[in-house]
């Protein structure tokens, strides 16, 4: 669902019943008690992980080469037809999927390892799923399969960077057999079907959540929670037990707490999580729906959706500016900064943008430097279907784009901080969007701006459906320089990525509608 989708959904949301209410103010007052009494029964992660005595770490010693990401983790290795077999009963894992689109499911992905540091737990991360945000996806005839979380990201570096084993689903489970991965071929081994309990974000998020079976209020059946893809192809049900409803955001589109999170499930048992559950059969019944065939398990625990959620509480893409009012904090700073493109699609990319500018090409050439520019177009104009009309009638931009001119404002700006704070002076600007409509392309071009050609290139061809989006999303990384659109997720990673993997300078274009404020 996009971004204006979700705002849509949660603008509607009704009021809740005073029943709900009364559960709401009595869970409130519990958790909050809880709250302060956690961090006396329970240390810090942090100084679990700096003292050695977190039974993670402890099974990870960062010492000499890495054989895989996951070294510690399982107590044994290759695909079974259960994703069970391979992990150890001594250890506990973190799992969610992915579901929101190619940039959002990398943040999900930060989301769930960052989420797995502050509960001393291990990660287990799907395969990134396709969605109709890679570019060259026209139909459902056209989808390419899933891609390996390793084929994108360096995860053999990650682990060690920060400190604690990665798992991939593609080590325990096998597939079924019509959904292989991307570069891998069919296992003998056919997936058992399993089932598993969760918690779900969704739910509490959703309207229908709090109306009875059955209410005229409810538009759609009750909502269950967020499914992701990966679960069918793995074979396994989910059965989903709503987070506790204190956890609602207290505003559309605002996110969920990890440090609510973190303490629901710390210590471990928690007398809060363990009073709430006992809660939630009678909560269903009230309502007449379906109580979940099992509840959330503490050996794996699976979140459904892990998108929204930040550090402050407020729309969760703050924390990844770096620049909301909590400044420099969540997963971007202890995980998404370490995730380092494969080493194989770094250097693909890097050759596009040698044989864009005319240099010489070849393996570990040097690379001129550039100033990269997201213009993210494509979907944004949906976002004015939304409106109301006294807001179209005050909108500055009628179809919600920004001038190409304000872009090229921006990167005037850039190329002059370049040259007043770091002395450079780049030949180059590139520039990349979702757009496909010739005249815009053509407009880009008469700025001199030089764009990846991913047909002459003859990309698809050569590499599959997957590899313009993930090629672009590397180019824009390796800039001196960056460009961007306010509240893209897409240009929020790739502005991190120049200013803190390059000490880059980067700038965003502001918008009016679905920006965010700060971000320029």
């Amino acid at each position: 669902m996009s971004s204006s989708g979700y705002q849509l959904l949660m603008s509607k949301l009704p009021q809740r019943r005073p029943a709900l209410n009364r559960l709401i103010l009595f869970g409130g007052v519990s958790f909050v008690f809880l709250l302060l009494l956690v961090p006396l029964l329970s240390p810090p992660v942090a100084e679990k992980l700096s003292a050695g005595t977190s039974s993670v770490t402890s099974y990870w010693t960062g010492e000499g080469e890495l054989r895989n990401a996951s070294d510690g983790a399982l107590r044994s290795y290759g695909r079974k037809d259960n994703f069970r077999e391979n992990l150890r009963p001594d250890l506990k894992y973190l799992m969610s999927g992915f579901h929101s689109g190619w940039t959002n499911d990398v943040m999900m992905g930060a989301n769930a390892i960052h989420l797995a540091l502050l509960t001393n737990r291990i990660p287990i991360l799907f395969p990134f799923p396709p969605s109709l945000h890679l570019r060259y996806i026209d139909d459902d005839a056209h989808i390419p399969p899933s891609i390996p979380f390793d084929t994108v990201f360096d995860l053999k570096r990650l682990s060690k960077s920060i400190g604690i084993p990665i798992v991939q689903m593609s080590e325990l489970k096998t597939r079924i057999e019509t959904k292989p991965l991307l570069g891998e071929s069919m296992d003998l081994v056919h997936p058992v079907q399993e089932e598993i309990g969760g918690f779900s974000i969704w739910m509490i998020t959703n309207g229908n959540f709090y109306v009875r079976e059955g209410d005229t209020e409810a538009k759609d059946s009750p909502v269950d929670g967020r499914r992701c893809y990966q679960l069918d192809t793995y074979r396994i049900q989910p059965y989903f037990t709503p987070m506790p409803p204190t956890f609602r955001p207290a505003k559309e589109w605002h996110s969920t707490a990890f440090s609510h999170l973190s303490a629901l499930f710390q210590p471990s048992p928690n007398p809060f999580l363990d009073y709430y559950l006992s809660q939630v059969p009678a909560w269903f019944a009230a309502r007449n729906r379906p109580v979940p065939k099992l509840q959330p398990e503490d050996h794996v625990l699976y979140i459904d959706f892990l998108y929204n959620l930040g550090e402050g509480g407020d729309d969760g893409r703050n924390d990844w500016t770096g620049k909301g009012e909590m400044g420099k904090v969540g997963a971007w700073e202890s995980v998404g900064k370490y995730m380092r493109w494969d080493g194989e699609l770094e250097e693909m990319s890097k050759g596009y943008v040698r044989r864009a500018f005319g240099v010489r090409d070849g393996k570990g050439r040097k690379v001129p430097e550039f100033i990269s520019v997201h213009i993210r177009r494509n979907d944004i104009g949906n976002i004015c279907a939304d409106l109301t009309p006294e807001e179209m009638a005050n909108a500055v931009e009628k179809n919600c784009y920004v001038s190409l001119k304000s872009y090229a404002d921006r990167v005037d700006q850039v190329k002059e901080a370049l040259a007043k704070e770091r002395g450079i002076h780049p030949k180059y600007v590139l520039a990349t969007t979702d757009e496909h409509g010739e005249e815009f392309l053509a407009e880009v071009r008469e700025l001199g701006w030089i764009m990846i050609n991913h047909d002459h290139e003859e990309t698809v061809e050569k590499f599959g459906l997957w590899y313009p989006t993930l090629i672009d999303s590397v180019i824009l990384s390796m800039g001196t320089g960056f460009v961007g659109t306010s509240g893209s997720t897409m240009s929020i990673l790739a502005r991190r990525r120049v200013e803190d993997w390059n000490g880059g300078i980067g700038k965003q274009v502001s918008r009016e509608y679905g920006g965010l404020l700060g971000d320029d």
